[in-house]
């Protein structure tokens, strides 16, 4: 149907009006000249440009604590757009003139164009309705999807060096050949490869863009957006849930926002695109899910915040005026949500103490209750607990973000507890606990289909546990695949017998010359970066364990000169052997009969060149309790 005649369609049926305030918003977003500034240059007002600076650490102006070291890629930027017009419906925002646009929703505007009908849910107060306002600038500024572009070579990329490094597809063996006959050529190759796998990612990428965009509320109260055709107008008019399919088709999209009754998401007979942004509220949602993608957006990161703050410093009200120090506080003691963070006043903040450690309370009263509650699907709801699991108080989602997956890793649930405060309460219960129970735990989590949130901290308590009594169990060497030389060096040794036994547990961090034989250091601070546990075995080398859950466990160069500056020794006077210590379960995601892995296995941005003094004095290995995690191996294994 033509734009024209469906504008009098609406008009005269539903007394559809043009909305003035998104009629100019959309003419000023449509034909403003975007602009890059440089991240020294000021904002500019009142010039009709769409502004854009792409923000990162060292943009912090007022950075009054050190950035904590970012868990992936996307979290290390925010691109900040200026638009040349405040969103009409958003005034009373801080910063309403203002986007803030994360790397995970430039991958979600692409995920959502490979799927139908998606929910976009996540913690309360993360920015998931404002994601509606930046999916349209993107639909009608189709080139600031470029701004992606760096991040999907960045993944391919990683995926390349995977597959070259026997990560994927081809084992070890075969791929050191290829590298062998492909010597000639070694200089030309790879770049050829990586342009030709970026060519048919952004090609396999090419998302959905609708020719019309309708932003409905409850399905009563729309505005109805059109990208294609010469008219600006955009149309406000109220109807019934029921008339959603008259004015759409298979070429249009549906933003579904909740309104302030609760209503169920209206599909029936409509071809349209949707995507619902609400909070994880089953009720709302739960005939639509059954037909739709659920997607997961994960918070920003503590550095995107301190962003945001910056911003707000300088455009908003007072009361929304944080200092750089006071962001970085909330997010230790409630977790790294917008709303609270860089929005809460101290008596709404309050309140939310208040319930919240009537739920912690509550879950650590008993060994039991507490098992219960980390084992439970979790319910992030804004206002209650719901049936089981720890709320949006204790627990946020998370995406493990994954290039190889259709969608991303945006569609598994998976959490992990709100913030430290949070987490620091549950371990110390944790550490209260008997060893028979940490082993039926760790039995339960074996066998689990799916890991619960802190299963690595059970870990972490059997170690610690069997310290005095002594351990036996099994440890696996893991080289780096780049110090293979031929064929001959791929054969490892089978897995190895590792035996330890301490006098102390010592909670505090201790340096490298004043730490002594038999003493397990084990800090309290759980800040203390790349290992949880630390010793020092008879040949003088330090000795690292990492309770770990996932299959891979890469830490930045970063993270390990932090742990030796905290030691107070180097790399080069101090080497040092790591240990991953696993569920039996996940032993085939970790060992491999070549015994080769890529420098992924272990560094954030392994593409990049890895000094020489870590590769020759670290030393990883993969550490196996018993399936029964008894202090040893049964005598016959």
């Amino acid at each position: 149907m033509a734009h024209m005649e469906l504008i009098d369609r609406l008009k005269k049926k539903y007394e559809a009006e043009v909305h003035p305030g998104f009629t100019a918003w959309i003419q000023s977003v449509r034909t403003a000249p975007i602009v890059n500034r440089d991240n020294e240059q000021g904002w500019q007002d009142g010039d009709g440009l769409i502004q854009i600076k792409r923000m990162k650490k060292e943009d912090l102006q007022h950075k009054e604590v050190p950035v904590p070291e970012s868990e992936h890629p996307y979290d290390e930027c925010l691109d900040v757009i200026k638009l040349p017009m405040e969103i009409p419906t958003e005034k009373r925002n801080p910063a309403p003139q203002f986007l803030f646009i994360r790397p995970d929703e430039y991958a979600l505007f692409y995920c959502f164009g490979k799927q139908d009908w998606c929910i976009l849910t996540g913690n309360p107060g993360i920015s998931k309705s404002w994601f509606q306002w930046k999916f349209i600038l993107l639909c009608y500024r189709q080139e600031l999807l470029d701004r992606f572009v760096p991040f999907m070579e960045e993944e391919d990329d990683d995926y390349i060096e995977g597959q070259e490094d026997g990560n994927e597809g081809k084992g070890t063996e075969q791929v050191l050949k290829k590298r062998k006959m492909e010597s000639v050529t070694e200089e030309i190759a790879p770049s050829q490869r990586r342009q030709k796998a970026n060519q048919n990612v952004l090609q396999q990428s090419k998302p959905f863009l609708p020719n019309r965009i309708v932003r409905t509320i409850s399905g009563t109260k729309s505005y109805l957006f059109f990208l294609n055709g010469p008219t600006n107008d955009v149309l406000y008019f109220e109807h019934s849930p029921n008339a959603l399919m008259k004015f759409t088709d298979a070429e249009s999209t549906i933003l579904w926002e909740p309104g302030e009754v609760a209503a169920a998401i209206r599909y029936q007979d409509i071809d349209a695109h949707i995507i619902a942004t609400v909070s994880p509220n089953i009720e709302r949602f739960h005939e639509f899910r059954k037909r739709a993608k659920m997607f997961y957006m994960p918070c920003p990161s503590e550095l995107q915040l301190r962003l945001m703050g910056q911003i707000y410093c300088s455009t908003a009200e007072e009361q929304y005026h944080h200092s750089d120090k006071e962001i970085h506080d909330r997010v230790i003691e409630f977790g790294p949500f917008i709303r609270i963070v860089l929005c809460w006043s101290e008596d709404e903040l309050n309140l939310f103490k208040v319930d919240r450690m009537t739920e912690i309370e509550d879950i650590v009263s008993s060994d039991q209750s507490l098992a219960k509650a980390l084992r439970s699907q979790v319910n992030i709801m804004e206002s209650s607990r719901g049936q089981s699991g720890m709320s949006h108080r204790l627990a946020r989602y998370v995406v493990h973000r994954d290039a190889t997956k259709l969608f991303g890793g945006y569609t598994v649930p998976c959490y992990q507890i709100s913030c430290e405060l949070v987490r620091n309460e549950i371990i110390t219960h944790i550490a209260q606990s008997s060893i028979q129970f940490v082993k039926q735990q760790l039995i339960n989590a074996n066998r689990a289909e799916k890991t619960f949130q802190l299963a690595h901290i059970y870990l972490e308590r059997i170690f610690e546990l069997y310290a005095k009594t002594g351990i036996q169990w099994k440890c696996f060497p893991m080289r780096l695949q780049s110090s293979l030389i031929n064929d001959d060096c791929l054969s490892a040794d089978d897995w190895q017998q590792y035996s330890v036994q301490f006098k102390v547990v010592d909670k505090s961090i201790t340096a490298y010359n004043d730490m002594k034989h038999d003493v397990l250091y084990y800090p309290t601070d759980k800040s203390f970066p790349l290992v949880d546990m630390y010793y020092l075995n008879v040949e003088q080398n330090l000795v690292g364990i990492q309770a770990t859950m996932g299959k891979k466990h890469p830490e930045s160069v970063t993270t390990y000169e932090k742990f030796y500056e905290k030691l107070k020794t180097s790399p080069e006077c101090t080497k040092l052997h790591l240990y991953y210590l696993i569920l039996p379960r996940y032993v085939d995601k970790y060992y491999r009969e070549k015994g080769a892995y890529p420098l992924s296995q272990f560094w954030l941005g392994a593409k990049t060149a890895i000094d020489s003094k870590w590769k020759e004095n670290i030393n990883f290995y993969t550490l196996l309790p018993p399936d029964a995690f008894e202090a040893s191996y049964p005598n016959d294994a």
